[in-house]
């Protein structure tokens, strides 16, 4: 986490002048969930009767904004 931290810290002036909205952590907290349900993609599966099915990874975010909700999906299919 203190890595996370030191990043943000170095970043954070110059990710906001190039995009206009400040760096924040939620970004790659999402993205290191995802990993993880890759590496043990039990945790993500889906149960139709008998079957378990771990054929994707799906994780999905929001953010409320000004004068919307914000949602992003992120899926990915297993690596062999």
């Amino acid at each position: 986490m203190q890595s996370l931290m030191d990043l943000r810290h170095n970043y954070r002036d110059a990710f906001q002048t190039q995009h206009d909205v400040k760096l924040g952590i939620m970004g790659f907290f999402v993205k290191a969930c995802t990993f993880a349900l890759r590496r043990y993609p039990v945790v993500n599966a889906s149960v139709d009767s008998d079957d378990m099915s771990t054929t994707a990874t799906s994780t999905s975010a929001w953010r409320s904004a000004p004068r919307a909700v914000l949602v992003v999906r992120f899926c990915a299919m297993p690596t062999a």
